[in-house]
């Protein structure tokens, strides 16, 4: 990747966003382009924002099941005890 060996850093953030092709254009346009495209349970775009912030902008396409996806995510951080870092999702 592109954090130097023994540096601390972030890879991604993501963003949820309601208007995914209107959004993806805006970073396109401000000179960050997608180098990743992903569909799952809504479209997905890494943008390149490495150059201005350090790390890179998931936009993800906001809807219901992703909002599912990501509170059983939340749910299961809120509810680990610290043991068996390596659980089903």
């Amino acid at each position: 990747d592109f954090i130097p060996k023994g540096s601390q850093g972030f890879h991604h953030i993501c963003i949820l966003v309601p208007d995914f092709p209107a959004e993806k254009q805006r970073f396109e346009d401000a000179g960050f382009p997608a180098v990743t495209e992903l569909l799952s349970a809504a479209r997905v775009s890494y943008m390149d924002t490495t150059r201005a912030l350090g790390f890179f902008v998931e936009l993800y396409e906001d809807n219901p099941l992703v909002r599912e996806r990501f509170a059983n995510w939340k749910a299961s951080h809120d509810n680990w005890d610290g043991r068996d870092p390596i659980r089903p999702m």
